[in-house]
């Protein structure tokens, strides 16, 4: 297992930043550090819909990664709304553009799949990671468990397991967190994305990317003694490079001890 820490904008605090770079055993580049040159970029976490239709926008893109990060591992890509072009009000997705039926993100994964082999070829791995649910129409079906295990099955790719994600669904969803991701992928996951929710002063959960607290880094081991197949694991805090650098040696800890 590796540790994978996202480019962020913590990167422009130098040297500050050099510990937690040390501490890393490689980066997953996102959208917003396409244009780092930092070595060991394994990841490229796209903010593109794997079942969205694409464009020569999202193929031209695939090209350029393609040809500038010659270290690349895994491509994920998201399953986050069943609307081509959601409105987002409060970092919530809303109705908009085209409503995607099961059927047609489906067609659209696989269509997807077989562009990024096309350009890429067999020498990456493909994922997809799980959403946090709202109740907004925006995202019907995207978090059930039996979909996304569908978009990871039917296209034989892999899966990123976002905690945070899972719980908001679940408490959003008044569902029993255990099992619904007994109904997840995680058979075929491939990394772990860690940090820590919140629930707002209304009672609705939501992804705060705050620091782990003694309850997740424990579940954290439970799925890692459980899932031994995971590759990497990426903590999600982008607040503070002294208490990033602190998480991630506890994470490792945890590693070593299995």
């Amino acid at each position: 297992m590796l540790i994978a820490t996202p480019i962020s904008h913590l990167f422009k605090l130098e040297p500050e930043i050099q510990k937690v770079i040390d501490v890393s055993d490689c980066f997953e580049c996102r959208d917003i550090s396409l244009e780092s040159n930092i070595s060991k970029q394994r990841i490229y976490h796209s903010d593109f819909e794997l079942m969205h239709k694409w464009t020569d926008r999202e193929k031209e893109t695939l090209s350029s990664v393609q040809s500038t990060k010659e270290e690349l591992e895994l491509i994920s890509f998201h399953i986050a709304t069943c609307f081509s072009n959601p409105v987002v009000i409060n970092g919530i997705f809303q109705p908009g553009g085209i409503e995607y039926s099961r059927e047609d993100m489906f067609a659209n994964s696989n269509e997807n799949v077989r562009n990024v082999k096309d350009i890429f070829g067999d020498k990456i791995d493909i994922a997809v990671e799980n959403n946090n649910y709202f109740p907004t129409k925006a995202y019907r079906d995207v978090t059930d468990n039996d979909f996304v295990s569908c978009i990871v099955n039917e296209n034989n790719i892999g899966f990123v397991f976002d905690i945070a994600h899972a719980k908001v669904t679940t408490h959003n969803r008044n569902m029993n967190h255990d099992g619904y991701i007994r109904g997840l992928p995680l058979n075929r996951c491939v990394q772990l994305h860690i940090s820590q929710y919140e629930v707002s002063p209304e009672g609705v959960a939501y992804d705060a990317h705050t620091k782990p607290n003694e309850e997740l880094y424990e579940y954290v081991k439970n799925i890692l003694h459980c899932h031994g197949k995971i590759k990497y694991l990426t903590v999600e805090y982008y607040k503070d490079v002294e208490a990033l650098f602190l998480v991630i040696n506890k994470i490792k800890e945890i590693m070593a001890a299995l």
